[in-house]
């Protein structure tokens, strides 16, 4: 059934914001969101009541609600509203933070399931005191608020203070069909364009907001071109007394507002926006589309939009005579033109269409409506971003916990016997294997673990495992072992097997083993790791990766290739754990392996122990670089060739050629090295420290068994110095690893040490070794752009990329070459 969607927007004319919205809702499945439309019941929205009858959108009018106290005397008049017709989704579409306020106070009042504010302008004056804080106020009712740009997200966060988990970037989008037209016979010489006679095209309107004096300060600077404006507004008639002062009225055209901007774009030769403040300008985004070269403004949003010097030009706000120059660029150069139109229009194709708007949108509605809930669907979690994405699958990894299992019961606050009473009154309904967990360790926040309270094996062993020595954590867990006792931990969840059901998996497991599920990842492709515990037995007796998403499998069958391979090859190689299989649970792949005991290198590293461990792990990996088998006639183009192209395609937009052409140069220059077992992940968190003092490499899923020398140790010092100099917090990777490049800091000594017995074992050249260390952070630049492109679905910016800790530890390879 569809369900019922309030729109809401308090404007009075037909612009940007509102055409965005009108797009998103003629993008919507009808058969999933019915939508209804609130507009102010006074004269001027009838443009805005006319588009939503064409859309089949039912318009209802109401009393408008100002921002002084006749909106807050109205609101409750909403309120009732909303009551009666029980929508289950509120979405207002804001011209400024201020925008709408009342109206979403009403909804927040009424208890609408999903209340959601489009904030589309920024660049506004920062509200007064009284309203700072009503605005506060509202953000905590407010379930959601979806900025169009990045900047606007910033705004809302540091200006206002709004909660950072409730805000969402969806930029603008547009409808790619609309533009694929060519210019009508005739068009071009119409508007004043022809032989020799080049036409840049604006369409927005005619106010402050836009910039039109600064253009027409750029136009006296730019002979023989016509400019072409389309739109209306109240500065049309200053303006036209401005292109006569100016001498340039003979060459600007004043086309009011037309209806056939994507035929006028695909005559004009350049678009040109010198707005002094957007959203995510529709316009821009309709000149991306049509193909259309751009010059703008470099300001919030638009710059998200075009990358200056790769598919447009962006100028400093109100420079007039950078605008110029721009101009004159583009117009006498064709060749740029097309190659920046066709940049723009891929990055439309990309990232930007109104589908893909639309589904990032309401994937958000059916997320807010299902509460994170098993009920949301797996399209809506796959366009779900990463922030929102990760929190949910980490409070659904119950499924993992039995075969065939069912969540059967739960509750967040302490309730008194209230696990001994779930369970009895779902076994003399035909439950099997009822399993009560407590997840924890907080209940206000996505649970780090699973803990099976039936079994005191692992619950001991989380206990130890967690132990700190200072008083403070004596007392409290004091008190979960006596809250434990009484029946009052929380929050607990329930499963079991409903009656005649069968498992659904084959893992190499126990029918009686109870998973202690350890969830801590920070990214949904971070895998759940359950360790199995038998009655009677203390230490667990296997590990049990799962991949909570699709994306996550292709791994886990990477390393259990590599575990099977190593295992039958080479069974007593150190630092590799033991594979005893794999299968499937909820439709996920999962694998058994061996369970090792001990403790993270992570948790123990410090300055005084490095070099002890370093080189711990620098013998396990020269055992790694004796073991690569047979010679690979094509390992060049594998190894080196491969990953260069793709950080070359990647990172196109923010290297200089030169960069490219001197890492070439360097890599072509790699010897024939013996091949080598690559672990591809060797850091302190993939490090498990044994008893008796041996270091298990942990997480093969990017392993390349048959790969190079040298990769892993450079990966392993470098990650070793940021850890205990604390660079990744302070973003001073690139410091951090120069330092550890030379001898004579304390980093650099303990990594010279280890580089030199690692060189002398395998037999490696020291120009070899420079070589191979800049080809390590160029095949690791490929997880860094995965990361990013996890923080914000779609192409990573160019300001993501030049963020990028391997892409500055790259640059700083090349600049040492």
């Amino acid at each position: 059934m569809a369900r019922s969607t309030f729109f809401y927007t308090d404007s009075r004319v037909l612009g940007g914001a509102e055409n965005a919205m009108f797009m998103l809702l003629e993008s919507l499945d009808r058969a999933a969101w019915r939508p209804t439309l609130l507009i102010d019941d006074v004269p001027g929205t009838e443009p805005l009541a006319e588009r939503a009858a064409a859309l089949e959108v039912p318009v209802r009018q109401i009393d408008p609600m100002p921002l002084g106290l006749t909106g807050a005397r109205r609101a409750p008049a909403l309120a009732r509203l909303l009551r009666r017709e029980r929508p289950d989704v509120f979405h207002a579409h804001m011209s400024s933070p201020v925008a709408a306020k009342y109206a979403l106070a009403a909804a927040v009042l009424a208890r609408v399931p999903a209340v959601l504010g489009t904030v589309q302008v920024g660049g506004y004056e920062p509200p007064g005191r009284s309203a700072y804080w009503q605005l506060r106020a509202l953000a905590r009712g407010v379930d959601r608020y979806i900025a169009v740009s990045r900047d606007i997200a910033a705004e809302l966060i540091e200006h206002l203070g709004w909660p950072a988990e409730k805000i969402e970037v969806v930029h603008n989008a547009v409808d790619l069909e609309r533009f694929e037209v060519e210019a009508p016979a005739g068009l071009r010489e119409e508007l004043g364009g022809g032989e020799g006679r080049p036409l840049v095209l604006t369409s927005a309107r005619l106010n402050e907001q836009k910039g039109h004096p600064v253009l027409f300060e750029a136009i006296a600077n730019v002979p023989d071109a016509v400019f072409a404006l389309a739109g209306d507004g109240p500065d049309r008639g200053a303006l036209e007394a401005l292109a006569r002062r100016l001498g340039i009225a003979d060459r600007v055209r004043f086309l009011g507002r037309r209806d056939d901007i994507p035929q006028l774009l695909a005559a004009c030769d350049v678009f040109a926006l010198p707005s002094l403040y957007e959203g995510s300008s529709l316009a821009v985004l309709e000149a991306m589309a049509a193909g259309a070269p751009i010059v703008s403004s470099a300001i919030g949003g638009t710059d998200e939009l075009i990358d200056d010097g790769h598919s447009g030009l962006l100028v400093p706000r109100g420079d007039a005579d950078g605008l110029a120059a721009a101009l004159k660029l583009l117009l006498g150069d064709p060749e740029l033109r097309d190659t920046y139109a066709a940049r723009a229009r891929e990055r439309v194709e990309r990232d930007l269409t109104r589908e893909q708007m639309a589904k990032r949108v309401t994937g958000t509605y059916a997320e807010l409506l299902g509460e994170g809930g098993p009920s949301t669907p797996a399209e809506t979690m796959e366009c779900l971003p990463e922030s929102r994405r990760n929190p949910i699958l980490r409070r659904r990894d119950w499924r993992f916990l039995l075969a065939g299992g069912k969540l059967l019961d739960g509750w967040r606050l302490p309730r008194l016997g209230g696990a001994r009473r779930a369970r009895r009154r779902l076994q003399a309904n035909g439950f099997e294997d009822v399993r009560v967990y407590w997840a924890g360790p907080w209940p206000h926040r996505p649970p780090q673990f699973w803990l099976p309270l039936d079994s005191p094996e692992a619950v001991r062993y989380l206990l130890k495992s967690r132990q700190r020595g200072s008083a403070v954590s004596a007392v409290l867990r004091w008190l979960w072992r006596f809250a434990k006792g009484a029946g009052l931990l929380a929050p607990i969840h329930v499963v079991g097997r409903p009656p005649g059901a069968a498992p659904d998996d084959e893992l190499p497991l126990s029918p009686s083993a109870r998973l202690l599920l350890l969830t801590g990842g920070h990214r949904s492709i971070n895998k759940a790791v359950g360790l199995a515990f038998e009655s009677g037995i203390e230490t667990p007796s296997a590990a049990v990766k799962f991949a909570r998403v699709a994306e996550a499998e292709p791994g886990l069958e990477r390393e259990a290739a590599v575990l099977r391979r190593l295992n039958a090859e080479r069974p007593a190689l150190p630092g590799v754990p033991g594979l005893r299989g794999e299968g499937r649970r909820d439709g996920r792949l999962a694998l058994v392996e061996e369970a090792m005991e001990g403790c993270s290198m992570l948790d123990v590293i410090d300055p005084g122990n490095f070099e002890e461990l370093a080189m711990g792990v620098t013998r396990v990996l020269i055992e790694l670089g004796r073991g690569g088998g047979a010679a690979d006639p094509r390992w060049r183009e594998r190894l080196v060739e491969e990953p260069l192209g793709w950080f070359e395609r990647a990172f196109e937009p923010v290297l200089e050629p030169e960069a490219i052409a001197t890492a070439r140069d360097l890599l072509s220059g790699i010897g024939e090295p013996a091949p080598a077992i690559e672990h591809r992940d060797c850091s302190p968190w993939n490090v498990l420290l044994t008893a008796a003092g041996e270091s298990i490499l942990l997480d093969w899923e990017a392993a390349e068994p048959e790969g190079l020398p040298v990769l892993d140790l450079v990966y392993f010092l470098a990650n070793c110095a940021f850890v205990l100099d604390h660079s990744i917090e302070s973003g001073r990777t690139r410091e951090s690893y120069a330092q550890s490049l030379d001898p004579s800091t304390p980093h650099g000594r303990v990594a010279s040490k280890a580089i030199d017995e690692y060189l002398t074992a395998l037999e490696i050249i020291p120009d070899d070794f420079r070589r191979l260390r800049l080809l390590c952070w160029i095949v690791h630049s490929r997880s860094d752009y995965r990361h990013l492109q996890l923080e914000t679905p779609g192409t990573p910016t160019p300001d993501a990329l030049r963020g990028s800790v391997f892409l500055g530890l790259i640059e700083e390879e090349l600049q040492r070459a």
